[in-house]
Order: structure tokens, then sequence, then C-alpha cells
């Protein structure tokens, strides 16, 4: 099992905002985890932030959730002491998808393996990630299919496997399809650093320093090696005709997601 400190993050802290606010949430409290924090036991926990800071009448919480030093904190505690400080707690079951308890760990592993069609399955939305467009090294532009490339707002986002996507792009308020690679680029002699590249379909807009968002909604094919520049084109234009029956097939419009 990976340390804590290794583990990819499904949803930043700046996303887990924006997905609280489109949630209606009106307040959301950040406290920093540091190892003074990581010793207090639930109990302290809650009768300080939660009972006595906030203040509270109903708690919802997963049913196997753990937290407080030890990981002394489970339902069954927590039930007990809203009786004492009289407050509800709703327990929430496992959610089933084929079978299978939906938890992050299982989201990862469908990142991981490329699979961002199941993940979203599981997310209930598609999964995605935000960064600003950098300088790259423009070769993208004289293969004709200029990139915007993407400088991920978090070190510690999961980036679904190198491959190449279909992918939604938000750009300020307007909304976009486009192709994204994930990779090395293994055609080219490069630093071995993975990077993230973005194709907008039917755009050309200099959008240097900009914020991008993007959606990952289908998987089009693995990261290749060709053996010259000529024939990354050409499958290129396979991808981009793949890309364009996707957003042909597509039961919704740009102007509904704006």
């Amino acid at each position: 099992m990976a340390a804590p400190s290794e583990i990819k993050l499904l949803t930043t802290l700046n996303e887990r905002q924006a997905l609280c606010e489109l949630l209606g949430i009106d307040w959301l409290v950040v406290i920093a985890f540091d190892k003074t924090f990581s010793q207090q036991t639930f109990r302290d926990f809650y009768i300080k932030y939660i009972v006595g800071g906030i203040g509270v009448n109903k708690v919802i919480e997963g049913y196997d959730h753990h937290w407080g030093k030890n990981r002394e904190g489970n339902i069954d505690a927590l039930l007990s002491l809203g009786k004492e400080h009289g407050f509800d707690v709703v327990n929430v079951g496992s959610v089933l998808h084929n079978g299978f308890p939906v938890n992050s760990s299982l989201i990862r592993n469908e990142l991981i393996a490329g699979s961002v069609t199941n993940a979203a399955e599981l997310l209930g939305r598609p999964y995605s990630l935000s960064g600003k467009v950098v300088l790259g090294d423009r070769r993208g532009r004289l293969l004709g299919y200029p990139t915007a490339n993407i400088e991920v707002d978090s070190p510690k986002k999961l980036l679904p496997k190198d491959g190449i996507y279909f992918v939604k792009v938000d750009l300020k308020t307007d909304v976009y399809f486009g192709m994204a690679s994930i990779g090395v680029r293994p055609t080219f002699q490069t630093d071995g650093k993975r990077t993230i590249e973005v194709n907008i379909l039917d755009f050309n807009q200099d959008i240097y320093g900009c914020i991008l968002r993007i959606e990952f909604l289908s998987r089009l094919r693995d990261e290749l090696k060709f053996d010259s520049p000529e024939q990354l084109v050409q499958q290129m234009h396979k991808d981009l005709e793949m890309s364009n029956q996707l957003r042909n097939k597509l039961d919704y419009n740009l102007d509904r997601l704006r």
C-alpha cells in the first residue's frame, strides 16, 4: 500500500471547493493537517471543531470511515457521541457498482488503467483536471496540430494512464472539445518528462497563461512511438476523425454545456 504522501489526489482542494459551491454548500472549513493535529483523538476533534466550533445538529458519515488518533473514530463511536451532545448521525451505506463498493481506490485503479469512462460512472461525472497553459516546444504547430501545454495546478493530482483522450475543454466561459495527450512524447528526443498537451478542435487563439479545465470523456489509444513525424501526423489525422465522430454522437451540444 502506498504511503499517504504518495497517494495521488482525485480532487484537489480547489476542485473540492468548486464542487461544494455547485452543491450549494454555504460553509467550507479547511483545517491544516499537521503532526499535532493528527495526534488528536476523534473525541477531542469533534468537541473542539464540530460541537464547540461550528456547531452541529446532524452529521452524515460513511459506514466504513475511521478518523482520529489510531483511527479509533468510527460510526459506532460517533453515534454514541451524538447521543451525548444532542446531534443526529446518518450512516451512509456502501454504494455498489457491478457488485463492488465504490471508493477512491477503485476509481484510482480505473484511471491508472486509462478507463476514464468507467471512472466517470463511478464518480458520477467525468474525471477532470485544471492547469495553466505554458510555453512548450511548439512542435505541434509545426505538425499542423497546435497544442496547449498544461501545467497542472497540483503535483499531487492523479493523471490518467499515458495515451490520447477525447476531452471537453473549459476556457473561461467558453466550452470546446479536443484531443489530450498524456505521456513522454516517445517519437521525439525529449527529457522523458511526463507532459499534458491539448489540441482544441476548431480553435486558433493565443491562450498562454490562461487556465484550462479538461474533462476526460473517452480514451482514443495508447501513446505510441512512431518511426517519423510523418507517421505521427497520419495517426493524428485518424485521432481527429475519431474525435469528430465522438463529438457528433454526443446527445448534448456545446450551448448546453456553457
